[in-house]
């Protein structure tokens, strides 16, 4: 477990003193991953997150984070679903960076809806034989 517990108070303390922006990288201890705190998910006031780890997530059910401009998601295998989830309740992001890791014979697709959507960075790597690996579909509307 190492230090999670303390991670996640950390967290938790930023988000009552109303953060504008969490940068946050946590690798995983062993086989544990770390669970981004649910609070996190309810911040009316962060404006850019970035998250750098391997973690899952637990969302609420009713969830969304209105002043959120900038997301950043850099992990080893991203979770498009996720990806989709996150910019369905933060309608207001403007700038979006996914960074991650493709493994053999996988391809993803990414469906992108954002109004106000920016800037779009998809950065991922690849073995030079793998080919395409990435699908996109963008709607503005």
């Amino acid at each position: 477990m190492g230090d999670f517990p303390r991670i996640d108070a950390w967290i938790r303390t930023a988000i009552m003193r109303n953060v504008a922006e969490l940068d946050l990288c946590v690798e995983p201890h062993e086989q544990n991953i770390f669970e981004l705190p649910k609070s996190l998910f309810m911040c009316k006031t962060l404006r850019v997150l970035k998250l750098m780890s391997s973690f899952v997530t637990n969302t609420p059910t009713s969830w969304c984070l209105p002043s959120l401009k900038s997301l950043s998601v850099a992990v080893r295998y991203p979770d498009n679903d996720l990806i989709e989830k996150f910019l369905s309740r933060c309608r207001a992001v403007e700038y979006l960076t996914i960074h991650g890791v493709v493994g053999e014979h996988e391809v993803w697709n990414f469906n992108i809806s954002a109004l106000g959507l920016k800037t779009l960075r998809i950065d991922l790597e690849t073995a030079p034989d793998l080919g395409d690996v990435c699908d996109l579909a963008l709607n503005n509307e």
